[in-house]
Order: structure tokens, then sequence, then C-alpha cells
């Protein structure tokens, strides 16, 4: 016998899924110590209806629970990491803080990012890393819970087990082969590009 939790989320997830035929958007979701989808930021959704936040989880398949507040859905679990005390899961669309991802409606093209986050460390949210290429160069840029974007200090390029400091959030990398990731102390690891 399925226990009253155990359905209800399996009715919100088979809902979640069944509107999800809208916006193609761009979603990662970043564990608290790896990546568990998304590192390159796979599109999910088809053009055309309306899809929301929680409808872009559903769609990675990962499993996850919510439960209803008076403000919206709350999610307090994403595969095997519930939230505890000041930990927990936290959403960005194109790089600023969301609550209530049931009723974050979704467009074509927008950034998705679920993120496992230890609160307290910093004023507000930690702050996720976004990382994007320029020729042979790549940018790494911080940003806070209301998408301000800053040069992140100590930020280093990780490439096929090398390490490569950057110099103002830049650097400019050797031929390489594999996925570039950016991380920064105290801050959400970002996206991987090639």
């Amino acid at each position: 016998m399925l226990r009253a939790s155990t359905l209800a989320a399996a009715i919100v997830a088979a809902l979640v899924l069944a509107s999800a035929a809208g916006a193609s958007v761009r979603v990662r979701v970043e564990g608290p110590t790896s990546t568990l989808f998304g590192a390159v930021e796979p599109r999910l959704g088809k053009s055309g209806a309306s899809l929301t936040a929680l409808d872009a989880l559903a769609l990675t398949r990962l499993p996850f629970h919510a439960q209803p507040t008076g403000e919206g859905m709350y999610v307090d679990r994403i595969a095997q990491f519930p939230s505890a005390g000041t930990a927990g899961w936290a959403l960005k669309v194109n790089g600023v803080m969301q609550t209530a991802p049931d009723r974050v409606k979704l467009r074509t093209g927008d950034r998705v990012l679920w993120y496992w986050a230890q609160f307290g460390i910093v004023a507000g949210g930690p702050p996720t890393l976004a990382l994007r290429r320029d020729g042979a160069c790549y940018r790494v840029v911080s940003q806070d819970d209301y998408g301000a974007s800053t040069v992140p200090r100590g930020a280093v390029l990780h490439v096929a087990g090398r390490r490569f400091a950057t110099r103002n959030g830049r650097a400019c990398l050797p031929a390489h082969k594999g996925l570039v990731r950016a991380t920064s102390p105290h801050a959400i690891r970002s996206n991987a590009l090639r």
C-alpha cells in the first residue's frame, strides 16, 4: 500500500510532467559536491505552451519531493539530498533567485538552475558562477541572488584534471579536450563548456 506522501508526490510529478509540453529551457541541477543533471545545460521541453520551474525540474527525471506552502510549492528534496537546518535547495532563473517554483513561468531560452546551498555562510544565499567562452578564453562571473554580476575572487578553471587561475575572472587555455568548469570559494560551481 502506498503511503499518502508517496502517492501525493507521484500525483504532483504526473501533473508536472503532463503540463511540461511548453517552453524549451536550459536546466542544470547542482548537488552539494557534484552536478546531478545538466553540466552543459541541455535544452528540455518544447516551444509553445507554458512551463514552470517545477516542470523543468520534473523534466530532468531526478526524483524530488515538493510540499505545498502558503507561498506555493517548496522543493525539500532532490535525489538523495533532503533540506535540513540551514541547508537546502534554491532556484535561480536567468541568474535571479526565485521562490514558489510552481508559479515561476518560463519562456523559451530561460536558464534554470536548481542548487544545493548552505545558507548563512555569506549574506543572503551563496553566489552562483556562470562561465562563458570567447574563442580560446573563458570568462567567469559571480551572480548574487538578484542576478547582479561581479568578478569572483579566487576563481579557478578546471579541465582534464588541470587547474588554471583566472585574472579578473578571465583565463585563456591551451588546446584541451574535455569540459571546462569554474569554481570559487563559497560559490556554486559553474556550468560546463567545451
